[in-house]
């Protein structure tokens, strides 16, 4: 076509001897050949035309020596050699003449296939081409909130915007570039939006002691986030940044591990600003009863014992048994329980005790609760009178839980024991006692037991 085009111009040339000439013989009808302009710019076009062979072979030499363009406008220059004279109108003097002619050239997208924008940021892209007529580039149908792609009607458009938040992410779509020249140019395009990272994960959980446990820790932001945590976890607890843009909290927690533990996670992909979380991890335990299984109270004191326990969450408590009049049991509410008050009657109590949290199973323990009363009275008291001496001997009956502590013997001249009363104390498994005395005078004897609770009932009375 290029060859047809500057041999039909170089023989107008030729024959019409200037250019304006041959602008002005296109334009008559009898004109040899056919001319027709471009439909988009006007410009001409020559589609055929005939001339010697001479003027063919030469123009196809200086094609072949590079004297001729091969894109864009191309200038077909001849200097016309002397040609045949055939008729008085080919006498006038041949000249230099040359045309522009504007050659179709199919689209081709020169700029990237890819761009990079980031969430609340204002960003540009152009997209650039070659091809003439001038490319006409229309808008890809799927772009991010806030982006727009505009054709600059030159052979450019522009991919302009500010992404809306949430609209991080990858987004490919094709441009296409026509101008009416077959084939029109495609291109594949990836624009990604960049987006500071924010956790969407829960901000705690639950594991159990003894027991595998496993969380993940999830993102949004573009690109994905590195995580990490700062705080102490539990035993045999591990926190894995599994390079996703997740992280994985897991392991099996300790036994006794139970309890809650606070970190903060923090998740960065830089673009700012990195985003952090405090986290949670309660880790449940069944309960287990941590105090004494035995307690002590007096007859007639107040007394008060705590049941304490281990679990998380809490452990509820309650007994079962019989508890000493005065005495009550009452939860606390926070995994303990008190038993309080001031018992009227001695003796020994197994209280059944059981503590639960809907952990495992539930924990139980036998509490043994011993009331202290006033030991038994001693008995069989004998006072036998030796000149300036009287043996006393008697029978102890006090054992636990009231057993006594000490045995209290007093004496006294008269059988109320309201004069010359004296006491002596002994030990609380003595049974006997020697008394110096005034000879010949008469005494009065009798002992009893004592212990925290109290003193016994008195024995009964010997004399001297």
């Amino acid at each position: 076509m290029y060859r047809k085009l500057v041999f039909v111009l170089a023989m107008f040339a030729v024959a019409f001897g200037s250019l304006s000439q041959v602008q002005a013989a296109l334009a008559s009808p009898r004109l040899p050949g056919s001319i027709a302009t471009h439909s988009a710019t006007g410009a001409v076009r020559a589609a055929a035309a005939t001339r010697p062979m001479a003027h063919r072979a030469r123009l196809r030499t200086e094609e072949k020596q590079g004297s001729l363009p091969t894109g864009g406008d191309r200038r077909a220059t001849e200097t016309a050699s002397a040609p045949r004279i055939t008729s008085a109108a080919s006498l006038a003097a041949p000249k230099i003449t040359s045309a522009a002619l504007p050659v179709d050239q199919a689209c081709h997208i020169t700029s990237a296939a890819v761009a990079t924008f980031a969430v609340g940021q204002a960003g540009t892209f152009i997209v650039t081409t070659t091809g003439y007529p001038t490319c006409i580039l229309p808008a890809p149908l799927t772009l991010p909130s806030g982006v727009t792609f505009t054709d600059n009607k030159n052979g450019t458009a522009t991919l302009a915007g500010t992404p809306a938040a949430n609209t991080g992410g990858t987004y490919q779509f094709t441009i296409n570039a026509t101008n009416d020249v077959i084939p029109d140019a495609t291109q594949s395009f990836t624009l990604t939006v960049n987006q500071a990272p924010g956790i969407t994960s829960a901000a705690g959980t639950t594991f159990t002691a003894g027991q595998a446990g496993t969380f993940t820790v999830t993102t949004s932001g573009v690109p994905n986030s590195t995580l990490s945590e700062t705080g102490a976890l539990p035993s045999r607890v591990t926190f894995t940044d599994n390079k996703n843009g997740t992280a994985t909290i897991t392991g099996i927690p300790g036994p006794v591990s139970g309890g809650t533990y606070p970190f903060t996670i923090t998740a960065t992909n830089g673009v700012d600003p990195a985003a952090t979380q405090p986290f949670v991890l309660t880790v449940n335990q069944a309960c287990q009863i941590t105090s004494h299984d035995h307690a002590t109270f007096d007859v007639g004191q107040a007394g008060t014992f705590t049941l304490a326990t281990t679990g998380v969450p809490n452990c509820g408590l309650l007994e079962s048994g019989k508890l000493p009049s005065g005495v009550t049991f009452t939860d606390n509410g926070n995994g303990t329980a008190t038993i309080s008050g001031t018992p009227t009657t001695g003796g020994v109590y197994l209280l059944r005790i059981i503590a639960g949290n809907g952990i495992g199973g539930n924990a139980a323990r036998t509490l043994t609760l011993i009331v202290v009363g006033p030991p038994a009275a001693p008995s069989g008291l004998k006072a036998t009178s030796r000149g300036r001496t009287v043996s006393l001997t008697w029978k102890n009956h006090a054992s636990a839980p009231s057993a006594a502590t000490a045995i209290q013997i007093q004496r006294s001249t008269n059988a109320r024991f309201t004069t010359a009363v004296s006491n002596t104390t002994v030990g609380p498994t003595v049974t006997t006692h020697t008394d110096t005395v005034v000879a010949g005078k008469r005494y009065y004897y009798r002992v009893r037991a004592h212990n925290a609770a109290g003193f016994s009932r008195w024995s009964n009375l010997a004399s001297s």
